[in-house]
């Protein structure tokens, strides 16, 4: 395995990600990857319809940009063109009055809501609202005692407007009775949700006014930012796997701009550097105008800090050090054989525990990582020999 893989996969957790069958709009697919490549294949054909793209309000994008940021059916960068099939879908699932889901609604059935007359009053301060700002944002749990006064168990929302999908966000939660409570709410174990009144008498009374339950949400926006952010926040997430690309794209700009929140020491031997140089000379009127390597100067600068010029070899060198003696640590503090690791931290901690005369630093990691590689490699084993004589004495 190359050294460049190796440091990829450093401090990774192997992951495997479970995908098993998956059912959409009426067809099952092997996994979750075959519906998205069904369905792309499906939207391409779409996208050649010139008659599809005379929609009003349709992006101004290429096909490919567009199918790269939908995941049809449920999200689609353009107009949806299975909206229909959706509606359909969930108007058969949806729970009735009568508790029999699937079944018409009684035909007695007559919908009524009173106006919701109410202040409503929530903070801007929650996690799901924070994740990502937006103009004129709503926080979910006011749009809830909308969609929980309005809507049953089941029933479709429509948001034309809906910037970063926080209607979506509240018909979902409508189903969570933590949540639900946490509005004030009663919720009993048949899923009535009770809020508090006042009766005829003046008396505070608990009433049922809704139902426990998700609610259906289509979200729409002309703005293809504010689809796309709604549609990751309404859409489930492999936590696993999110978390492991995080940290994949944080070692990736570590790795490219680490050193911008890197700082070195002066170790006091070599010529002092520019901005510790150019720092005493202003502050101690006798360090001034003395050469870099001057043992004065040298002395006063040991153990002091500056920042490293990315355009001096020889600070991107010392920050390369610096970077493998950081690996080299978590070497040290294994429990285990080490599976994965980088020859190159190997090579360098090594160096600097037998400089440090740490022999017996460089007998544990050795022990750690297969003889094969030690064996192969002169310097370390160089070190590991004279380690153990050392030890030995």
């Amino acid at each position: 395995m190359s050294q460049t893989t190796l440091f990829e996969g450093l401090q990774q957790e192997k992951t495997v990600k479970i995908s098993g069958p998956v059912t959409c709009l009426g067809q099952t697919f092997a996994s979750d990857e075959e519906r998205r490549k069904h369905f792309t294949e499906l939207l391409r054909e779409k996208l050649q319809d010139p008659e599809f793209r005379k929609i009003e309000g349709f992006p101004h994008g290429e096909t490919e940009d567009i199918l790269n940021l939908s995941d049809p059916p449920y999200y689609t960068a353009c107009p949806n063109p299975w909206l229909a099939d959706f509606i359909t879908e969930w108007e058969a699932q949806k729970p009735v009055l009568s508790g029999v889901e699937g079944a018409a609604q009684p035909e007695d059935y007559h919908y009524h809501r009173e106006p919701f007359a109410a202040d409503v009053s929530e903070g801007k301060n929650a996690p799901i609202y924070n994740a990502h700002s937006y103009h004129t944002k709503v926080p979910h749990k006011a749009i809830m005692r909308y969609i929980l006064h309005y809507t049953n168990p089941g029933d479709i929302v429509f948001d034309g407007f809906c910037g970063t999908g926080m209607t979506g966000v509240a018909a979902q939660l409508c189903g969570d009775k933590n949540v639900v409570m946490e509005l004030g709410y009663q919720v009993k174990p048949d899923g009535s949700i009770l809020q508090e009144e006042t009766d005829s008498d003046g008396k505070k009374v608990w009433l049922p006014f809704s139902k426990l339950g998700v609610r259906r949400a289509v979200l729409n926006d002309l703005s293809p930012a504010a689809t796309f952010i709604a549609y990751n926040y309404n859409t489930p997430v492999d936590v696993v796997a999110f978390e492991q690309e995080a940290k994949r794209i944080l070692q990736e700009v570590e790795q490219e701009c680490g050193w911008m929140y890197e700082t070195l020491h002066s170790d006091g031997k070599e010529p002092v550097p520019e901005q510790i140089h150019a720092y005493l000379s202003s502050n101690w009127k006798e360090l001034r105008n003395l050469p870099k390597d001057d043992a004065t100067l040298k002395a006063k600068a040991s153990d002091r800090w500056y920042v490293p010029d990315p355009n001096k070899a020889g600070d991107l060198e010392k920050l390369r050090e610096k970077a493998l003696l950081k690996e080299f640590d978590h070497y040290k503090e294994a429990k285990k054989k080490l599976k994965i690791f980088r020859l190159e931290a190997v090579r360098a901690g090594f160096k600097k525990s037998w400089q440090d005369r740490d022999y017996a630093t460089i007998i544990n990691v050795a022990e750690k990582i297969p003889s094969n590689i030690l064996e192969e490699d002169p310097k370390l084993l160089m070190w590991y020999d004279q380690a153990v004589t050392r030890m030995g004495d």
